[in-house]
């Protein structure tokens, strides 16, 4: 049976084993991935003695209380030992059922009876450097060439801290409507470093700051939460570069999961790396529709 439990009411190291033996395990479930963008804004579904697991992500405005994911989190769902289609449609029902919904996106293992809308992810799965490169496209392989002119140019690196690039990310980063939402993206990423969640790489060209990903680290997969690229150096193709650096130093090690996206161009840009298509299901109302379903009587 399906309970839905407030924060204060979880048990959270069963809510942790649940998640930890789940078949469809990820990162973003993790109470202090969630705590640290949400505080105690958020609540769990639970089947049974936490057989199965549905993290909830809370927003209030103007007196509403609505389900949103958070900034930077682009999958959630359902986590147990075996996914199913029949229990992941019960969750759904009562989810459905019991809040009101502006966005919230399922994991790609999450498989369903009912018909949702989808979005694509992409990933590349750990395997040594160079089989990993055998996969790139002849355009991707051309553009991650450090030639003589760039050689003594660029220089790879990882962020201690985050105190130099405010401006480079605020300025740069896309995905993001408004300065306050990067602004708090920002912030984000100065608390995940400093818990050691989260590696930020960068690419310099002659002293610049001109490239860097921002990778939150889980066990055996890295995510590309944010990737910030200067246009100004487009022409010397240091996006390819930088995650080709990335890639030499640790595909062996875990897999890449590069975030997104549903925008053409940049889901090109990630296919040319070799990267794997994977569709996650969601569920979305617009304000109107939001607004209009707290004064329908059910």
């Amino acid at each position: 049976m399906i309970k839905r439990l407030k924060y204060e009411e979880v048990d959270w190291q069963k809510y942790q084993n649940c998640l930890e033996q789940s078949e469809q395990y990820i990162f973003f479930a993790e109470k202090k991935y969630l705590d640290l963008l949400l505080h105690q804004n958020w609540e769990i579904l639970v089947d049974n003695d936490y057989e199965a697991v549905m993290p909830i992500p809370l927003a209030k405005k103007w007196g509403f209380t609505f389900v949103v994911m958070p900034l930077q989190t682009q999958q959630l769902g359902i986590f147990s030992e075996k996914d199913t289609p029949e229990l992941n449609e019960s969750f759904l029902a009562f989810f459905q059922q019991h809040y009101k919904v502006f966005y919230y996106a399922f994991n790609a293992k999450n498989e369903f009876k009912t018909l949702l809308k989808t979005r694509k992810n992409y990933k590349l799965f750990s395997e040594d450097y160079e089989s990993i490169k055998k996969k790139y496209s002849i355009h991707r392989r051309r553009n991650v060439r450090i030639t003589d002119v760039l050689q003594d140019k660029i220089k790879f690196t990882e962020a201690e801290n985050l105190n130099h690039c405010e401006s480079f990310f605020t300025e740069n980063v896309i995905g993001f409507t408004n300065s306050s939402l990067k602004k708090r993206a920002f912030e984000n990423m100065k608390n995940f470093l400093s818990q050691n969640l989260l590696k930020v790489y960068e690419l310099y060209f002659d002293g610049k700051l001109a490239s860097q990903a921002y990778l939150i680290e889980s066990e055996k997969e890295d995510f590309l939460v944010n990737f910030i690229n200067d246009k100004k150096f487009s022409k010397y193709n240091l996006s390819s570069i930088i995650l080709d650096q990335i890639f030499r130093k640790n595909i062996e090690k875990k897999d890449f999961n590069f975030h997104g996206s549903n925008i053409s161009e940049i889901a090109e840009f990630y296919r040319r790396f070799g990267a794997t298509e994977e569709n996650y299901a969601f569920v979305e109302n617009s304000k109107i529709q939001l607004l209009k379903s707290y004064f329908i009587r059910q």
